[in-house]
């Protein structure tokens, strides 16, 4: 087996994992990360060394949908190596899942996308609200053009998420599909898979050239039952009209993957939407004992720990996480908010300060500086108010007893003398 690194720039890395086969490579992009660094394992990076698979794995340094202008060389160098194999697929899931297909037909590849989007440019996709990222991105990528028709593209999504459906309407609009439909498995329909150990069987018959979508699809959602997710995605939809059987389903979650982080952390977000922040740091805390290197989990219990007024607890994960990931402008905010609640405006000022710096298309960011500085600025004025009517209280009256300050007086001294 050989590593070796195809391309690198500050905001890309493409890496060939392999030497074990010419028939089959696949190219694969990671997805969405709170780790903003390139030194971090491709998407399915251990699964196809495992299998023996040459793999391509392609890692951006930012969630920007691979928006950047080098793109075209990564896909240059790529495609050099690509001519050696016989059959060549791209992989990935959401953010991945975009990029597998929209670089897919420029490599000559058959796309293998899980919940995939068509755009998140909001011109094109107005109703794609998930991630704040991309309101402000150039799009040099697709620059709105259709997407390339591709040998084959297989989509694995949930028909059920109605913002993932509108994706994979809008894909097929341009380019022929397979849609291998997985019911109630929402947008993380891959985790649904690999809980019901599907996804490598899915891949490989794939790769190999017997994958029978209807049978896969269905034996998928016989073994329902078995994922989590499953009962996440039905404790979702139940919440609004019937929260105590969502409150149970997502219980049931929990129970079935004990050893998971993610049905501990949902759980977690359904008692902090029903302000039971006691049960809501409870799981929120065994998620990130469960996964520690997931900083979403932090990130949550230090707002539930701050809805709780426990501020200093808050900051104490706040500090670790600014630590890890210093560009994170969420970060600086959640600090801000916490020295807000505490009354001492003028220490969250800069960090407020530094959250709109290091992100200023953030309106909320903005919105909250503007808020801050006119809170600030009236608490100095107020207080220079109270300070000019002390020392004009404190002047010496011939008549006392007949000045309408005499009692402010009276009591302004004994508050001195406390």
């Amino acid at each position: 087996m050989t590593v070796e690194d195809v391309y690198r720039s500050e905001n890309i890395l493409v890496k060939k994992i392999g030497a074990f086969s010419k028939d089959n490579l696949v190219i694969s992009f990671d997805s969405y990360t709170d780790r903003p660094h390139l030194d971090r394992p491709g998407f399915g990076e251990h699964f196809f060394q495992k299998n023996s698979i040459d793999c391509i794995h392609v890692l951006s340094r930012t969630n920007t949908w691979y928006q950047y202008p080098e793109m075209g060389n990564a896909i240059d160098e790529i495609r050099k190596i690509s001519q050696n194999y016989d059959r060549i697929f791209t992989y990935g899931a959401s953010m991945g899942g975009y990029a597998a297909i929209r670089f897919g037909g420029k490599l000559d590849a058959t796309a293998i996308a899980i919940a995939p989007q068509y755009s998140v440019d909001p011109k094109i996709m107005p109703e794609e609200r998930r991630w704040l990222e991309t309101v402000n991105l150039t799009y040099s990528q697709e620059r709105r053009r259709p997407i390339e028709p591709l040998k084959c593209t297989i989509i694995f999504y949930d028909p059920f998420d109605a913002m993932d459906r509108r994706h994979v309407k809008r894909i097929s609009q341009d380019t022929s599909v397979t849609e291998a439909v997985i019911p109630y498995a929402g947008h993380m329909a891959g985790v649904y898979l690999a809980e019901v150990g599907m996804l490598g069987k899915g891949i490989l018959e794939i790769i190999n050239g017997n994958f029978d979508v209807l049978s896969f699809s269905h034996h998928a959602r016989k073994r329902r039952r078995e994922s989590a997710k499953y009962y996440e995605v039905l404790s979702a939809l139940a919440r609004c009209r019937h929260p105590e059987w969502a409150l149970s389903l997502a219980r049931k979650a929990a129970e079935i993957c004990p050893s998971d982080a993610g049905p501990a952390h949902n759980l977690a977000q359904y008692h902090k939407e029903r302000s039971e922040y006691a049960e809501a740091e409870f799981w929120e805390q065994k998620a990130t004992e469960l996964d520690p290197s997931n900083l979403l989990y932090q990130k949550c219990l230090a707002i539930i720990l701050l809805e709780k007024k426990e501020t200093i607890k808050c900051r104490t994960i706040l500090e670790n996480l600014m630590q890890a990931v210093p560009e994170e402008a969420d970060y600086f905010h959640l600090m801000a908010l916490s020295f807000r609640a505490e009354g001492r405006l003028s220490e969250a000022l800069p960090l407020e300060e530094e959250a709109v710096a290091r992100n200023p298309t953030r309106s909320l960011y903005q919105k909250d500086l503007a808020s801050l500085r006119k809170e600030l600025k009236n608490e100095i004025k107020n207080h220079r108010s109270g300070s000019e009517f002390i020392k004009k209280s404190s002047k010496p009256e011939n008549n006392n007893f007949k000045h309408p300050n005499f009692f402010i007086k009276i009591l302004m001294n004994a508050f001195n003398k406390s």
